[in-house]
């Protein structure tokens, strides 16, 4: 079955499991931010990347901060450690996270990933 990447060709099932599923997460993640056995901000982000793969406004608007400076020194130094890579390549491989991102934004994060690394490959190789 293709997987439609356009929130609003999303089946309604589908856009209703993505807005239960992510407000769930939000609501843990403001319960994370009172309780200290709950890690609140990740589940926030997580809660808002689900949701924004059904509201196509939100979806840009996350993009746009993914894809800026200060994200992408972020994305940058957690590629550089293979536990880094590795979490990242797991979330970007949930539809929910694909579908909370535009294309552009995923090809930009899996070139970091990659070029990352194949850094750490070559250097590993040479010494």
């Amino acid at each position: 079955m293709d997987e439609i990447s356009t929130p609003a060709g999303m089946a309604p099932l589908r856009r209703l499991r993505s807005l239960i599923v992510g407000a769930t997460l939000l609501l843990f993640g403001l319960l994370g931010l009172v309780l200290p056995v709950l890690p609140g901000w990740i589940l926030i982000i997580a809660g808002t990347v689900v949701i924004a793969g059904a509201i196509p406004s939100l979806r840009r608007l996350i993009s746009s901060a993914v894809t800026s400076s200060p994200a992408r020194r972020v994305v940058a130094a957690a590629a550089n450690h293979p536990t880094g890579r590795r979490l990242m390549s797991k979330a970007m491989a949930r539809p929910e996270i694909r579908n909370g991102l535009t294309t552009s934004s995923r090809w930009r994060l899996l070139r970091v990933l990659l070029e990352k690394a194949d850094r750490s490959q070559s250097s590993g190789d040479g010494s």
